[in-house]
């Protein structure tokens, strides 16, 4: 190893060491690639369904799959290398396999008959085996994005389809293999179209990974540079990578009791159904017997074709009996009584009919007089109870299950809100910590009259740490509330009408925590931005910028007893986005603060001016503050009243302070407790006007 070190520039060494072991890397992808595919292609040649499936019973890898794969790892391989002979073999590859995903969506998209899906093996599979020896239409568009991706990679111009076949690549593969990992019935069934193999899904995971880490055109790490994390980012690293295991644990859980609560929803379901069905035949016999005996008594038509059309409706209320419950051995042969007893008491009631229409209703009479039709019913009517008995029980039971799994979904979902608020309030403080650090460093560099050079590079590299935090808050640290919000959404849904008070307080709760949680992490993103946007100098009309400011107000003004004073305002110099801002939140804190005096008063003034610089202030009767904690006013997450008196997360003056400075001002704040707070801040004048201060 030193000997590599000893033939390169300083900082050479690493790079080829990093690129030396990336290559390894990719090239043992490639071959577990080709590994999958041959196990697969062994499975065809020898007949082995497990082989082919991995999975007993699931769907198995199409003798075509397995080619395509096979080249596949071979391109990538070959792409390893980068000789300008190797990357054209990999670009035959490349549209090899890209000409298979193409002509096997062209079968599915416009029913051509290329004679492909059966050309190397006959398919006798019989698991969701739709067309034989035909693969997934999912791996057809994967195999189109693998050729892509190969061709990317032999050919620089064609560099831009990387990243999208990429994603394509990884997506499907990480979808399906998700499927099997949560037991997703609609993933790894045919229920919307033919699935994916189990190890199809993981050899495309695999090829993914490998179109991102190969590079055959330079090393992945340029001479002179160290690949180096810093400490914002390795804690947001720390922070993405345990919110993607809480979903993929928590998702695959909750997916798990989402089903079972639907399924469990749909046999009460039935249940109730089935009563409902064996209620209904009993009223059908009894309303038979009742146009019977009318007909007897009065040898109307009417009541006679009335006892056929009850006998028939009987007969149809029997058939459907006998489909709810066919999955129920018990129930089936219960229903084989119960059938042969209202065949007894149809053809009691037909003979009556018979001796009426034969001999008269003397005879007819006398038959019904036998009492035989009365015991007749009662053993029907028992018959229906005893099946009635047997599906209460089943619903008692089926009801105790259905809540069971709703508390466990809510369960679930609270556990989630509490694992990943842990989880963001840990990555909050130990950045806030950071935060702080830098403006302490900051100030001591200040103090110290550093080197203008040493100071920009440290401010440099804080800037930039905040910046990749900003980007990874934005995009990864928000993905735990988005899909908690989305679980709980899932739930009300299911649940609609059917929680009691205090599971519906449970998720009250947690969506206003997710808001809350929310709104620190925009505040803290505005924060961020406040320190790296570019300035824009230009003159600002304050007089016009307030009555904005004031507009955007009107909602949280509109019922309340405010009396404003707004002096004639000066143009200043400055960024007319920031300085809205930061008014913004000085008059939203005076409306806020201010919120429970009547009238509440709120000022808006110059103090003064001298050379180029205007003093502004803004004035309030609010709620105010201690002077001995006004070290604390401008700090971030920093708050002198409690949430619950006055809501805000503590940002919002640490901004405007950003901003005053950003402008070369200054800011500050009197205020005695419970009569009011003024803050006092500084801007360049548009003018070279200077007045004396007011005193």
């Amino acid at each position: 190893m030193s000997e590599i070190r000893r033939s390169f520039p300083a900082g050479v060494g690493v790079s080829v060491i990093t690129s030396f072991r990336v290559a390894v890397l990719c090239r043992a992808i490639a071959l577990l690639v080709a590994a999958v595919a041959l196990v697969a292609f062994a499975g065809w040649a020898t007949g082995n369904p497990l082989l082919k499936s991995v999975l007993p019973g699931a769907v198995e890898m199409k003798a075509n799959t397995a080619l395509g794969l096979l080249l596949a790892g071979v391109a990538l391989f070959l792409l390893n290398h980068a000789s300008p002979r190797q990357r054209r073999a990999a670009l035959v590859i490349g549209i090899v396999i890209g000409v298979l995903g193409i002509a096997t969506l062209g079968e599915y998209l416009f029913g051509w008959r290329l004679g492909i899906d059966e050309l190397l093996f006959r398919d006798t599979g019989k698991a969701y085996n739709v067309i034989p020896g035909r693969m997934s239409p999912y791996s057809a568009v994967t195999f189109t994005a693998i050729g892509a991706a190969i061709l990317a990679l032999s050919w620089p111009r064609l560099r831009a389809l990387l990243w999208p076949a990429a994603i394509i690549v990884i997506g499907i593969g990480g979808l399906s293999f998700l499927g099997y990992l949560w037991n997703a019935s609609e993933l790894v069934t045919d229920r919307w179209l033919p699935p994916v193999a189990v190890n199809t899904a993981v050899a495309f995971l695999l090829l993914g990974a490998g179109f991102v880490l190969v590079n055959p055109q330079r090393p992945l790490a340029w001479p002179g540079t160290r690949i180096r994390l810093s400490s914002v980012e390795i804690k947001t690293l720390a922070g993405f990578v345990a919110a993607l295991l809480l979903l993929l644990m928590v998702g695959g859980y909750t997916y798990r009791m989402n089903v079972r609560f639907a399924e469990t929803a749909e046999w009460v379901a039935h249940t109730q159904q089935v009563r409902a069905a064996l209620a209904g035949l009993y009223v059908k016999i009894a309303d038979a017997q009742s146009a019977q005996r009318n007909y007897l008594l009065t040898g109307a038509r009417p009541h006679r074709e009335d006892y056929a059309r009850r006998i028939s409706d009987a007969d149809d209320q029997l058939r459907l009996l006998a489909g709810l419950i066919a999955d129920n051995p018990a129930q089936a042969q219960n229903l084989d009584a119960l059938r042969l007893l209202v065949a007894g008491r149809r053809d009691r009631l037909e003979q009556g009919i018979k001796l009426y229409e034969g001999r008269g209703l003397t005879a007819a009479r006398e038959f019904v007089a036998t009492g035989q039709g009365i015991n007749a019913m009662q053993q029907v009517r028992d018959a229906i109870r005893q099946m009635d008995d047997v599906e209460a029980g089943l619903l008692e039971q089926r009801t105790a299950e259905f809540s069971s799994v709703r508390r466990s979904s809510l369960v679930s979902l609270t556990l989630t809100q509490v694992i990943a608020t842990v989880i963001l309030l840990f990555l909050f403080r130990a950045i806030r910590a950071e935060i702080l650090e830098r403006e302490h460093l900051t100030r001591q560099l200040q103090t110290a009259h550093k080197d203008v050079t040493q100071v920009n590079s440290l401010l440099a590299d804080a800037n930039k740490e905040l910046e990749s935090f900003s980007y990874s808050v934005s995009h990864d640290l928000r993905a735990p509330l988005r899909a908690v919000n989305g679980y709980i959404q899932m739930l009300e849904e299911d649940t609609r009408g059917q929680l009691a008070a205090e599971p519906q307080r449970y998720l009250k709760v947690i969506n206003e925590s997710s808001r809350k949680m929310g709104q620190l992490i925009d505040d803290l993103l505005a924060f961020s931005r406040i320190g790296r946007t570019e300035m824009r100098q230009t003159e600002v009309a304050l007089d016009q910028l307030v009555r904005e400011v004031l507009t955007g107000l009107e909602p949280l003004t509109r019922d309340r007893h405010i009396e404003w004073s707004i002096a004639p305002l000066p143009v200043i110099r400055g960024d007319p986005a920031l300085i809205k801002l930061a008014f913004v939140n000085l008059i939203g804190n005076a409306v806020k603060y201010s919120q429970k005096r009547d009238p509440a008063r709120i000022e808006i003034g110059v103090q003064g001016t001298a050379d180029d610089e205007v003093a502004l202030y803004v004035r309030d009767n609010g709620a105010g503050f201690d002077m001995q904690y006004v070290h604390k006013l401008f700090g971030v997450f920093q708050r002198l009243h409690s949430a619950e008196e006055f809501e805000g997360t503590g940002v919002g003056l640490a901004n405007v302070q950003r901003i005053i400075h950003r402008h070369g001002g200054k800011i500050w704040a009197e205020s005695v407790l419970e009569q009011g707070a003024t803050f006092y801040f500084t801007l360049r004048a548009a003018t070279g006007a200077s007045i004396n201060p007011e005193k």
